[in-house]
């Protein structure tokens, strides 16, 4: 059977990537024969070009750390399954697996999609300068027109 492994390195010692968009390689290995072809992250390889490729050369399952709602979709529609491996090498990854100690994964691990996760961000910043946010409803006042800062900034200084 041949693995896709979200890996933080070249080699089978390598960590298991904590996600796998965020893997520095992806090691193609045949838990059979234990052939190893390693594809290094970079502009010019794309996650779903990894995935395809995988796909076609009979990859059935992808082992990593994490995966976001956007790769396991594409896992999903490739008919490939991902299983969660963490803290432990992509070898003992492989020796895990074969024996069926892994959890196979029925849904992604990680919440939000990066636009999600950017558009949380554009919220949050717009609620702190609307004043709308948590710390702002606290009940907080700026004592001075210029805000706490301008009392921090002379304070001591026997002004």
């Amino acid at each position: 059977m041949k693995l896709l492994i979200a890996a933080d390195g070249p080699t089978l010692e390598s960590p298991v990537a904590k996600r796998f968009g965020h893997a520095l390689s992806y090691l193609t290995v045949d838990s059979d024969s234990k052939e190893l072809l390693t594809v290094r992250s970079g502009e010019q390889v794309s996650r779903t070009m990894i995935i395809r490729a995988a796909a076609t050369a009979g990859v059935t399952t992808v082992i990593t750390g994490g995966i976001g709602p956007q790769a396991y979709a594409l896992l999903s529609t490739n008919n490939m399954q991902a299983v969660h491996a963490r803290e432990m090498t992509a070898g003992e990854a492989v020796e895990k697996f074969s024996r069926g100690e892994l959890k196979v994964l029925d849904t992604e691990t990680l919440r939000h999609t990066a636009e999600e996760h950017e558009l949380h961000r554009k919220e949050h910043r717009q609620q702190v300068k609307t004043g709308k946010h948590a710390a702002a409803k606290s009940g907080f006042t700026p004592v001075t027109p210029r805000g706490k800062h301008h009392l921090q900034q002379f304070s001591g200084r026997g002004h």
